[in-house]
């Protein structure tokens, strides 16, 4: 009788413990950047969406969802070494989440899993998953970046064709029917050389380092 009673009271227990609850759903390791944007996935238990509100300390909110279950936020560049966001229940706190800080990644070209940032080594890439880029994005070392923030404007694609260098210039971050023909083209062994890439962003026109690829 005495082990069923401990169970029973124990589990009645974790049910009003919990009654509220937030989860935070972070990036690997909590990690956010300085001066840049992210969002989080924030799942809740026994709070009522209309007293569902968020602050944050060494940060501003630039947006929540009309459900309230996504946060965008904004770590200040000034800040020191971590940020933390707050999930309240009216002006109860419910839980905080802790992000250490790092500086911003530098921006990077990158196509069919092909990134600048591999400035020693050619990208080894399949044809077919060559054939399948739309095309030139950029991104923050690994993390995405909001096309409204950062985009690709122009670039080069350059190959050896027969034995000749064959260059196209394309205005826009697409990949167009031209580029797509020098791609089908490709052999096992070819280099292609996307260069000369440029990106519109909130400071101005920059240029972003080439890119090298093998296909394999």
């Amino acid at each position: 009788m005495k082990i069923i009673y401990t169970f029973t009271l124990g589990f009645f227990f974790s049910l009003n413990l919990y009654t509220q609850q937030a989860l935070v759903n972070t990036p690997a390791h909590n990690v956010a950047y300085r001066g840049l944007s992210q969002k989080v996935v924030v799942m809740t238990k026994g709070i009522a969406k209309s007293k569902l509100n968020f602050k944050i300390k060494g940060g501003d909110i630039l947006s929540i969802s009309a459900n309230k279950d996504t946060v965008k936020f904004r770590a200040n560049s000034d800040s020191a070494e971590s940020i933390i966001l707050q999930v309240l229940n009216g002006n109860n706190l419910v839980s905080e989440t802790s992000f250490k800080l790092l500086n911003k990644p530098n921006l990077i070209a990158k196509i069919a899993g092909a990134t600048s940032s591999n400035k020693c080594d050619a990208n080894y890439i399949k044809k077919s998953t060559l054939i399948s880029a739309l095309g030139v994005s950029v991104s923050n070392e690994g993390f995405a970046v909001d096309p409204e923030s950062a985009k690709v404007i122009s670039f080069n694609v350059c190959m050896i064709i027969r034995g000749w260098a064959v260059e196209r210039v394309v205005r826009g971050n697409k990949i167009t029917p031209q580029v797509l023909a020098m791609f089908e083209s490709a052999k096992r062994g070819s280099k292609i050389y996307i260069e000369n890439i440029k990106a519109k962003t909130s400071k101005g026109i920059v240029r972003l380092g080439g890119i090298k690829i093998k296909v394999t």
